[in-house]
């Protein structure tokens, strides 16, 4: 959608702040959250934002996480809700990457699909992005996480991790 071009004496109403005002929502992660032991996709608890039925979204997120570099990796994936289509990338370390630079994995994935990246012993980001589209149901898009392959050793997702949502169809 275009920005709208106002010209003097026009009147703003309702419907041209919904559609040319309102078309982006955020949310920062509060504060970082760690698990250990545990390969089960589980929501983040600030990562999830509110969608409209029938409307679709460019999603935007940076993922700041780290965890020991090796087996542990990082697993992440989506909910959102019931009928909705999501169609995204990772950007995230390849899991064979064992240093801060390498390969970034950029497979087409859906809703139903997860993906890994690599851990490196400090910070790393993985920058998931995509087109989602919602049916007639309105609810949350939710980021999950776990770690890839369990181990004592803690994930941890920081704080200042962001997800975006701008709306593409009025």
């Amino acid at each position: 959608m275009a920005f709208k071009t106002w010209t003097v004496g026009e009147v703003l109403t309702s419907a041209d702040l919904n559609r040319y005002a309102v078309q982006q929502a955020f949310v920062i992660k509060a504060a970082d959250k760690s698990i250990a032991s545990n390969t089960v996709l589980q929501d983040d608890d600030h990562l999830f934002l509110a969608l409209a039925a029938n409307t679709r979204y460019l999603i935007e997120s940076m993922i700041r996480y780290n965890g020991l570099s090796g087996p542990v990796d990082f697993k992440v994936g989506w909910s959102a809700p019931a009928g909705a289509t999501f169609d995204w990338v990772c950007d995230g370390l390849d899991p064979n990457v064992t240093g801060p630079t390498g390969g970034v994995s950029r497979n087409r994935l859906t809703l139903a699909d997860t993906a890994s990246a690599a851990t490196i012993s400090a910070d790393a980001f993985i920058l998931a992005r995509g087109v989602l589209t919602t049916a007639a149901v309105a609810g949350n898009l939710q980021f999950r996480w776990a770690q890839d392959s369990s181990n004592s050793n803690a994930l941890v997702v920081r704080a200042g991790s962001l997800l975006q949502a701008t709306r593409l169809t009025p």
